[in-house]
């Protein structure tokens, strides 16, 4: 019998998978200078140069990302791995990666240097601290974007070929560095391929062979999207809806054995989420998949309390193990860095554990 998607389960996908972001008010730039696809990148300006050697401008030849963040932005510093990554892989064809930051509340020179010292201290691309607007404006308030991180790739003649988050760089960099990125053209198929692709589990209710078309359709035009946690999960979704949970379960397995090459646990704790849950975690060939990628984050990245407490998480609220779910929900609280957030996850253990003063009553 074929499973219906519930409203509730396809707006947990949405969110699970929708680019995880830090938003802000951004100013209009109607009145001002525009920045778009092919334009001319600006120049960064008023910098510090805090790492890394000082890119004065955009050398012919080069291709570089102008990546935009802040120390306050988890979903920034959850990006950096990955982005250090494409900097090794692509750095003998060319490739120039420069973190840019503004000063600001909560986003200091000396919060920047602390970070460098701490988390950051294994991603050696450049970083650029801005001590006015100028570039922020030249940049994010001109491409009226309105979101932390942002990606600007600057191809081999200084001009913009992208805009858009991180997580989309796989799909669009090798055709930037290889010099077949059409630019707008490419762009707005990207996007247009996108938006197909996320509405496809809810066509796949009523026609399951055309919502499995965009994702041919995606794979033969970005292929390095297939192996990406959006595709891999919609298109899961998909083929449980076309009566065909072994091949969804074979894609997802395919997820787990990419992400575990990458050492990527964030993608794994968020695929095993996505597995023990409904539509997916009812199907018997998916639901005995969600352990292994929760072990597999665990063993990546052990000291993660992100991962742990995700992990805790999908074990209290699928297994009958409470005794596992609560030892990692416990490590996870104890590496918790700031006493705000240990506050805040304190007050969620005690409500799936019970408080110590309940404890102590009985």
């Amino acid at each position: 019998m074929r499973s219906r998607f519930s409203f509730l389960g396809l707006l947990l996908a949405g969110l699970v998978l929708s680019s995880p972001a830090c938003t802000y008010a951004a100013e209009e730039a109607a009145d001002g200078p525009t920045l778009t696809i092919g334009d001319k990148a600006p120049a960064l300006q008023d910098v510090n140069w805090v790492q890394g050697t000082e890119v004065p401008k955009y050398e012919n030849g080069k291709v570089y990302i102008a990546e935009f963040w802040a120390t306050w932005c988890g979903p920034c510093i959850a990006s950096f791995p990955h982005l250090d990554k494409l900097a090794n892989e692509y750095a003998d064809q060319g490739l120039v990666v420069v973190a840019v930051t503004t000063e600001g509340p909560s986003n200091s020179m000396t919060e920047v240097d602390e970070f460098l010292k701490g988390d950051g201290k294994d991603y050696k691309f450049h970083y650029a601290f801005c001590e006015t607007e100028k570039t922020y404006q030249a940049y994010m308030e001109a491409a009226q974007q309105n979101g932390i991180p942002c990606s600007y790739v600057i191809d081999r003649k200084g001009n913009i070929a992208f805009i858009g988050h991180p997580m989309d760089l796989d799909s669009v960099l090798p055709k930037v560095i290889d010099g077949t990125w059409r630019g707008k053209e490419d762009a707005e198929l990207y996007a247009s391929l996108n938006e197909k692709m996320s509405s496809a589990a809810e066509l796949a209710q009523t026609d399951p062979k055309a919502a499995l078309a965009i994702f041919d359709e995606v794979e033969k035009a970005f292929p390095p999207k297939a192996k990406t946690l959006q595709f891999g999960v919609l298109k899961a979704l998909c083929l449980t809806a076309a009566d065909k949970p072994a091949d969804a379960a074979a894609l997802l397995k395919e997820q787990i054995a990419h992400a575990k090459a990458e050492k990527d646990a964030r993608t794994l704790i968020m695929l095993a989420g996505m597995m023990a849950s409904p539509p997916l975690g009812e199907q018997a060939e998916i639901a005995p998949l969600w352990p292994t990628a929760v072990n597999d984050a665990l063993a990546i990245d052990p000291d993660n309390w992100q991962v742990k407490l995700q992990a805790a998480m999908l074990y209290n609220s699928r297994t009958d193990d409470k005794a596992k779910a609560k030892k990692l929900a416990e490590e996870a609280y104890e590496s918790i860095p700031d006493a705000e957030t240990k506050a805040s996850i304190k007050a969620f253990m005690d409500q799936q554990f019970g408080s110590d003063e309940e404890k102590e009553e009985d």
